[in-house]
């Protein structure tokens, strides 16, 4: 998960995408480090709209999708 970018998120199927969020959904509700603490997460709708907006642009092709995931779940996950 470390290394999908927007490039992969570009090439990837819907379902490929749909399990990227998956994956990254898990990731990053695990465990936060504070006992009994979990990360924040989105929900498979704003997780594709957020990658969908991202990554559109060619400048963006770099990007970490785990990045963009954990830093936007931080403002509007649950």
């Amino acid at each position: 998960m470390r290394l999908a970018d927007c490039d992969d998120w570009r090439a990837g199927s819907v379902e490929t995408r749909l399990d990227t969020i998956t994956a990254l959904t898990a990731f990053s509700g695990g465990p936060s480090g504070t006992p009994g603490g979990r990360g924040a997460v989105l929900d498979q709708d704003q997780a594709y709209d957020l990658f969908e907006a991202s990554c559109r642009h060619r400048y963006a092709a770099a990007f970490n999708l785990y990045k963009l995931y954990t830093r936007a779940a931080g403002f509007i996950g649950h």
